[in-house]
């Protein structure tokens, strides 16, 4: 077996810090042990220092590798921070390092764009930088309460790869809030491309700071790897800041709103601003941004036309001084059933009204919703480790990966070395309960982990099916598909592999609204299944799709 932790070459290249999530490399290097590769493990690391962690543990697994399970990934953690600081800040430190490494694992940094997380659909590029931000507060913290003695190996293993990445992600956010705030006309586009110019400052001096300050010079030229501004597979010869706009600002005092769920601005747009539906199964707010259009203050007034439409003023996220206007729905007061409402907001030269639509169950819906993944408008997304039922068949088994891939926990067959079932044949499943509001046709999109055709002749296929139905089978590889699924630079290879997902897409019917059970069914080994997207319209851009929800 050749593992790559570090890369140098088409796809694409990874050579700087570690994005190798200990929790992937145990899944398949289980694969690899579980079927036979029992010889010679080789890994790929390029510069030993930066993957000093995914190193070892991948070493410590070659020596036993039956010792190494999924359910001791964390506790091997553990005990590695127990070795290398001592047990009173072991667990956080634990806790940092494979969260660093699962957020580099969603998203290599070298191929992070200023657009590959959404500004406009679910929060996203706010919740993954909230994520980072959150990490590199406590590493900073901690860092605090270190005996002189670990700083050096602190920052080495610990706070440099959670800074440095963070303010990587931070950088590519900020560059595409430049992009589409200048598009928008947003006085703070400024604002970002001066963000970015800061950020990438702070990138080189914390490569600076690595080569000639830590341990005094001792690690000089460890960070000289370039990271910033790929265009292909080969590194660029040197960081490159992402293309930036800088706007003339008039000098008024004239301001525009912009509105979830759009990269449009207003006045200015034909089509009406409109929030997304509000859902009283899934409560949940949305957002109206105002912004400065010129050089000077803005002053505005935002005014609701129902007592149940609930306003809160805030900052807007960014560099810029701009106010989110967070719109809530009091479901106590709202109506049953479909009601329209707005926003008005005034000030300027030309008032926007701002559309909304509140969606309540009515007290039959909301029963026989209870317990159930769905409500009454959207997609409805489901974490695949959160079945409700989980149907073994003889001795094979649905079970749950820790902290695997884009969520908490994912789900994968064992034993890994299962033949296949085909329907109608008796086959381990998943089981969700599903309240669909309306019947129709849905898309099921299940978020898998990229896997190659590791066992010759077997489709690597999942069944998908909805109450008593027979499931649909859907295979990975098929003579039509392997052209797009196996060469380096074929089409699907290259976007799953740099997903680091995959997705396999089914059909299903529902034929009345109301509680139904979806149903994952076991064809082949070896398909990690993340999550799962029930749709009937086409989903907003995004790079994970929509957050997952909770049962009822």
């Amino acid at each position: 077996i050749y593992f790559h932790m570090d890369m140098n070459g088409g796809p694409f290249s990874y050579k700087w810090l570690n994005s190798n999530p200990l929790p992937k490399i145990q899944e398949q290097m289980n694969l690899a042990y579980e079927y036979g590769a029992t010889r010679i493990w080789i890994a790929n690391v390029g510069d030993l220092k930066p993957l000093e962690i995914p190193l070892e543990f991948f070493i410590r697994m070659a020596w036993n590798p039956a010792a190494m399970t999924k359910d001791d990934v964390a506790n091997y953690q553990l005990r590695w921070a127990e070795r290398e600081f001592g047990k009173e800040h072991a667990a956080e430190i634990a806790g940092i390092v494979a969260q660093f490494a699962k957020y580099n694992g969603w998203r290599k940094p070298e191929l992070l764009k200023p657009d590959t997380f959404s500004l406009i659909n679910y929060r996203e590029a706010e919740r993954v930088s909230e994520a980072w931000n959150d990490i590199a507060a406590k590493a900073r913290k901690l860092n605090e309460a270190l005996p002189p003695e670990q700083k050096d190996a602190y920052y080495e293993l610990v706070l440099h790869p959670t800074l440095a990445c963070g303010n990587l992600v931070d950088l590519y956010i900020a560059a595409g809030r430049n992009a589409l705030f200048a598009k928008q006309g947003r006085a703070s586009a400024n604002a970002e491309a001066a963000r970015v110019r800061e950020l990438f400052k702070k990138d080189q001096d914390f490569s600076d700071y690595y080569n000639k300050e830590l341990a005094g010079g001792k690690w000089n030229h460890m960070m000289d790897q370039t990271h910033i501004g790929y265009t292909g597979w080969q590194s660029p010869k040197t960081n490159i800041m992402p293309a930036l706009i800088d706007l003339p600002l008039p000098d008024s005092s004239d301001f525009g709103v912009a509105v979830e769920g759009s990269d449009a601005a207003w006045p200015g747009t034909a089509e009406k601003p409109t929030l997304p539906p509000f859902d009283s199964l899934n409560p949940q707010r949305s957002y109206i941004e105002v912004f400065a259009r010129g050089s000077m203050p803005v002053q505005f007034k935002a005014v609701a036309d129902h007592d149940w439409i609930v306003l809160t003023e805030d900052k807007a996220p960014g560099a810029g001084d701009e106010r989110r206007i967070w719109v809530d729905i009091d479901w106590a007061k709202a109506p049953t059933g479909r009601a329209g409402g707005a926003v008005a907001i005034s000030g300027g030269s030309e008032p926007v009204l701002v559309n909304l639509t509140a969606i309540k169950a009515t007290a039959e819906q909301a029963r026989e919703a209870q317990g159930c993944f769905g409500g009454l408008t959207g997609p409805i997304s489901i974490p695949a480790a959160d079945a409700t039922a989980n149907i073994p068949s003889g001795h094979v088994r649905w079970e749950k990966l820790p902290d695997y891939g884009r969520g908490q926990a994912a789900m994968e067959i064992f034993p890994v070395t299962a033949d296949t079932i085909q329907p109608p044949n008796p086959a381990p499943r998943l089981e969700y309960p599903v309240y669909f509001a309306r019947p129709g046709k849905f898309e099921i999109d299940l978020i898998t982990s990229p896997t190659l055709d590791t066992i010759r002749g077997r489709g690597l296929g999942v069944g998908v099916s909805i109450d008593g139905r027979s499931p649909q089978v859907v295979n990975v590889f098929t003579p039509e598909t392997m052209k797009d699924e196996t060469p380096y630079f074929s089409r699907n290879y290259h976007k799953s592999v740099s997903d680091n997902a995959r997705v396999m897409r089914f059909t299903q019917a529902v034929e009345k609204p109301g509680k139904h059970t979806l149903k994952i069914t076991m064809v082949d080994p070896t398909v990690v299944v993340m999550k799962i997207v029930l749709h009937d319209a086409p989903l907003p851009p995004s790079y994970f799709g929509p957050p997952e929800g909770l049962r009822k």
